[in-house]
């Protein structure tokens, strides 16, 4: 049986805890628009419109993220750490947490 692996991601500036722990879900294009696809308790490795590396999670993991009026994801410091992301009306979003920006974190044992 394969192991369950679950992340933590912090911010690289500051080591604050952003989200809660999240398990990665593999899909086979890990460069494929997959962020409407991520339930809440996962995590996917995907690309920004930028063509940036991103961590894309469900809003329901934040923790000590927030997210400002303008859609910018921010630690507990207010650093720049990712975006918020929408596609329809009314908006699903999503967090994208920008790769170089985070820091992950391999859990283990309950929360």
């Amino acid at each position: 049986m394969a192991r369950r692996r679950r992340y933590l991601f912090a911010c690289t500036v500051c080591d604050a805890a952003l989200v809660w722990p999240s398990e990665e879900l593999v899909k086979d294009d890990p460069h494929s628009s997959c962020m409407y696809t991520v339930d809440d308790g996962f995590h996917i490795h995907s690309v920004d419109s930028l063509g940036r590396p991103t961590v894309i999670l469900h809003p329901d993991r934040m923790w000590r993220l927030t997210v400002d009026p303008s859609g910018r994801a921010r630690c507990p410091d207010g650093h720049p750490v990712g975006a918020a992301t929408t596609g329809q009306n009314p908006p699903p979003w999503f967090i994208a947490l920008w790769t170089d920006k985070v820091t992950p974190r391999e859990m283990r044992g309950p929360v």
